[in-house]
């Protein structure tokens, strides 16, 4: 289907929105992204590490990602990153990026506390609104739990005695962790215990 369009002198000419427009389009990203690439590429980099630097080399990434682009366009970003990135530099991101999966639950919870709603927080931090929805629906079961813990230890008269046992009895079980990281939590301060006569 052709629809008609105003060109700059005020006549109506057919387009085609599935076709000629949208060669156009590729066309006018490639030139965007080979001259952002090639300005970048050329500037000297002291801190590779820098906000701005990690964020160039991400939206890159993406956009390469998203468009589908040719592979030698994302090997050009590889041997960038090969070139500029010290051992020391690949292991900080790594671990940073480790330490930055294991936050995104809190962090999702916190903004959605806030009153963000979980699609404008998925737009936000590149999920799907499903993977939002599954990570709030998980923290809110995490807890309840910490909930039943914390009143089952609140009315155990030796929850520390009683932390032990749960601890020999799921030694090496499947999940046991979470339960006894929940159930350390709820423990109270031993300092705070009278002494024992």
């Amino acid at each position: 289907m052709r629809v008609a369009s105003t060109s700059p002198t005020g006549d109506h000419m057919p387009t085609d929105p599935t076709g000629a427009a949208n060669r156009l389009r590729d066309r006018i990203l490639d030139a965007v992204e080979q001259y952002d690439a090639e300005r970048t590429d050329s500037d000297t980099h002291d801190d590779p590490l820098s906000r701005s630097y990690l964020e160039h080399l991400a939206k890159r990434y993406d956009v390469i990602s998203q468009r589908g682009s040719k592979a030698e366009q994302a090997q050009k970003i590889t041997q960038k990153i090969t070139a500029e990135f010290s051992l020391l530099d690949v292991r900080v991101l790594r671990m940073v990026a480790d330490a930055l999966a294991a936050a995104v639950p809190a962090i999702v919870t916190k903004h959605a506390a806030a009153g963000m709603e979980p699609p404008q927080i998925a737009e936000k931090i590149a999920l799907t609104p499903s993977r939002v929805y599954s990570i709030l629906r998980e923290q809110r079961k995490a807890e309840e739990v910490q909930e039943i813990i914390a009143a089952g230890v609140a009315n155990d008269p030796d929850p520390h005695a009683s932390y032990k046992k749960y601890e020999k009895a799921l030694a090496n079980a499947d999940g046991a962790e979470d339960f006894l990281a929940a159930f350390r939590a709820a423990l109270p301060d031993k300092t705070t215990e009278p002494p024992t006569a």
